[in-house]
């Protein structure tokens, strides 16, 4: 399993500034306090991976108030500017990634603060945007540039693309498809909502099923069931006893595993992040899950970017990496910050096994 993205560097992200990663795994292992930029750090990935257009930024912006209580949301505007890191009167973002040891991709915003008046009527048509009863309204706009650059590392071939944008609270947001990357995510609750991809392999799901039983010995199978009527699709569960019960009765252990099938059967190639990835895994299950997460994702060329907060999680890694024999694969990326912003310390996997069990050192 060779790694996709090999290098890093965010000049400016959130609140992430001049962090540089190195030699990065095929399993990279993301940890360190609250608020240190771990989620940050999967965010700019999504961001480097993708086409430099605006309206993409700004779904990706959204995801992670997808999570939070309505209460806690923010409108489309607000949310792009968290994004953003604010420079006197300009609002930046610039994050590099060398891919391969190829290619080196980076993402340039840079945009201004200003006032407009809009008309109401220009926007009547779209759902889920709430305006007023006035026709006209002075709304805050960000105006700026998004430019994406690649540049072969061999023969220093550049490729640049640049696009103006105009984007405020009611402006279009809208998710582009994958490019060359194949990047997908799961947050922390991605389980606990509807399931979309059906497309696990009878290998995929013999796994999944023992890995199932770790949570429940009574189950027997996993099938999908076809509405007749709407065509939906559903994960049925049958237990010892020929009783069937769908996917959302069972705790959230079980769902977490199926969400790990799915996505990694959607994929062939590419990076999967997982944010908090051993959320809602018992400690007696995690060796078992997470051997079958580091295997699956190697059998299908995907290298792995995970968060936690979990001294037993990172231990778990480290020690399910020696039994796969990839410890040379693992990457333990500690975050944290000082007056100055954000810093990583890296360790090999190697070396990580000889702080942790050797030393019992903290890398937290």
């Amino acid at each position: 399993m060779s790694a996709i993205i090999t290098d890093m560097y965010i000049k400016t992200f959130r609140g992430i500034s001049e962090l540089r990663l190195s030699d990065l795994g095929s399993v990279n292992l993301i940890v360190g306090d609250n608020n240190c930029g771990k989620t940050s750090l999967l965010e700019s990935i999504r961001i480097v991976c993708s086409d430099p257009d605006i309206t993409n930024i700004a779904y990706l912006a959204l995801q992670r108030d997808r999570v939070a209580p309505s209460i806690f949301r923010t409108n489309r505007l607000v949310s792009l500017r968290t994004l953003l890191t604010a420079k006197k009167t300009d609002y930046v973002l610039d994050i590099e990634a060398i891919i391969k040891k190829q290619e080196k991709r980076q993402i340039v915003i840079n945009a201004k603060k200003n006032e407009k008046i809009v008309n109401h009527n220009n926007f009547k048509s779209k759902k889920n945007i709430k305006i007023s009863e006035e026709s006209e309204e002075e709304i805050e706009v960000l105006s700026g540039k998004i430019t994406g650059i690649k540049t072969t590392i061999n023969n220093k071939q550049k490729k640049t693309n640049e696009k103006l944008f105009e984007f405020h609270k009611y402006s279009e947001v809208q998710k582009l498809p994958q490019n060359d990357i194949h990047v997908e995510f799961l947050n922390s609750t991605d389980h606990l909502g509807k399931h979309k991809f059906f497309g696990v392999h009878n290998k995929d799901l013999k796994n999944t099923i023992d890995l199932l039983q770790l949570f429940d010995p009574n189950i027997k199978d996993l099938r999908i069931d076809i509405d007749d009527k709407t065509h939906s699709q559903t994960w049925i569960v049958e237990d010892q006893h020929g009783g069937f019960l769908p996917l959302a009765a069972f705790g959230d252990g079980t769902k977490k595993i199926i969400s790990f099938a799915e996505i990694i059967a959607s994929m062939n190639d590419g990076i999967l992040l997982i944010d908090e990835f051993e959320m809602s895994i018992h400690s007696r299950a995690m060796e078992s899950v997470f051997g079958f997460l580091i295997k699956a994702c190697k059998s299908k060329g995907i290298q792995l970017f995970l968060t936690t907060h979990s001294i037993e999680a990172l231990d778990k890694i480290i020690k399910c990496c020696e039994n796969s024999n990839s410890l040379d694969e693992l990457k333990i990326i500690t975050l944290t910050r000082n007056e100055l912003g954000a810093f990583a310390i890296e360790n090999n996997g190697i070396n990580a096994k000889k702080f942790r069990f050797d030393n019992e050192a903290e890398l937290r």
